[in-house]
């Protein structure tokens, strides 16, 4: 699993010996993998679980409750009928060049000028595409902030896929997320907030929990 992964195909339902998923890769081609797209997504959380982390928080932050996408600043995994605790389909795309949906079926053109097709029958690929874009532009703002602090500087990558498109867009989410994503306080606290209301705790105890930690989180950023 790496970058230049396209789309994995969930094809464990056809029962193939030794056959699981159908990966289209942008340099190795269609390759067959015996795990499962849940499986190889679990091994890019063992190697990268802060994108996971960022992924599920930024999508809290900004109200995207359905189909959460991996997404670490232009590294993005969007799923296509399922959630990333299922065997589905997974896009990338930001090395698809064009799609659409005609009869629930989405029919891709890769950067790479290759098509491909597969079956889309939960939600709308347009409000879909445009959550997946918001996180992925937020989650890129953060980090640019963070490394300016540093007096560095990182990049977007020349070729942008669908996100070209949508970072166009002007609605209000999108507004709100770009204010709010470069600002590392509120951004730090929001994900701070998040991780402490998802520790398993009673709800009657969580609130002062986060209360509590949030003070004693407060106070390490101080030099002493």
């Amino acid at each position: 699993m790496d970058d230049s992964v396209i789309a994995m195909f969930d094809v464990s339902k056809y029962r193939i010996k030794d056959v699981q998923t159908i990966i289209l890769h942008e340099l190795h081609g269609v390759i067959i993998e015996a795990r499962t797209t849940k499986q190889l997504m679990n091994e890019i959380y063992r190697i990268n679980g802060l994108g996971f982390f960022m992924s599920k928080s930024l999508a809290k932050i900004f109200r995207v409750t359905r189909y959460i996408p991996f997404t670490h600043a232009y590294l993005v995994y969007m799923p296509v009928n399922g959630n990333s605790r299922q065997n589905t389909d997974w896009i990338a795309p930001h090395l698809v060049k064009r799609a659409e949906v005609i009869d629930k079926i989405l029919h891709v053109v890769t950067v790479g000028g290759d098509y491909f097709q597969v079956d889309f029958t939960k939600g709308n690929f347009e409000k879909r595409m445009h959550d997946v874009s918001l996180l992925n532009e937020s989650s890129f703002l953060l980090m640019e902030a963070l490394i300016k602090i540093g007096n560095c500087n990182v990049t977007k990558p020349q070729e942008l896929g669908l996100f070209r498109t949508y970072e166009k867009c002007e609605c209000d989410k999108h507004l709100e997320m770009r204010t709010k994503s470069q600002d590392i306080n509120f951004m730090v606290l929001a994900m701070t907030e998040h991780l402490l209301l998802n520790l398993g705790i009673e709800m009657i105890e969580k609130i002062e929990l986060v209360k509590y930690y949030s003070h004693h989180l407060a106070r390490l950023k101080r030099i002493y």
